[in-house]
C-alpha cells in the first residue's frame, strides 16, 4: 500500500473531492489547496512526495508559475509535478513561459487533461513516484 503524501492545487471542489477519494483509495495520503498561495504554503510547510496543479486558479497561468516556484526552491524542486488543464491541446502552446533561450518551457513532470481518467491519473502517479 502506497503511503506518500500527494498535494492537489485546483479551484475546482469537486473535482479535488473526486481526485482525493481516487487516490485516497489506492492508499495515497492527500492534502489540498484551492489556488496557489495556499498551495505553495502548503507544500513549504509539509513537502508533498508529488504534487497535483492546475493550470487556471484565480488567475490565468497561476499554476504555471506555482510549478516555476515549486522548481527554485531547494526543498521542492524534486517533488514530480502533474499539470492538470481543461484548456485543449491545442492551447497549450500558449501557456507554456519561455526559458532563458527562449524556448518553451514548462517544468512539469506530466500533463494531463480534464476530466482526468482515474486509471491513468493513478498510473502516472505510481509512475512518478
Amino acid at each position: 500500500m502506497a503511503n506518500e503524501q500527494i498535494l492537489i492545487v485546483d479551484d475546482d471542489k469537486d473535482l479535488v473531492t473526486t481526485l482525493a477519494t481516487v487516490l485516497e483509495s489506492a492508499g495515497y495520503r492527500v492534502s489540498s489547496a484551492a489556488n496557489g498561495t495556499e498551495g505553495w504554503k502548503k507544500a513549504q510547510e509539509s513537502r508533498p512526495d508529488l504534487a497535483i496543479i492546475d493550470v487556471i486558479m484565480d488567475t490565468v497561468g497561476e499554476g504555471v508559475r506555482l510549478t516555476h516556484r515549486f522548481r527554485s526552491d531547494d526543498k521542492l524542486r524534486s517533488v514530480p509535478i502533474i499539470m492538470l488543464t481543461g484548456v485543449k491541446k491545442k492551447m497549450r502552446m500558449d501557456l507554456r513561459p519561455l526559458d532563458e533561450e527562449g524556448y518553451l518551457y514548462l517544468p512539469v513532470d506530466k500533463y494531463m487533461d480534464k476530466p482526468v481518467d482515474p486509471q491513468a491519473l493513478l498510473r502516472e502517479v505510481a509512475g512518478l513516484l
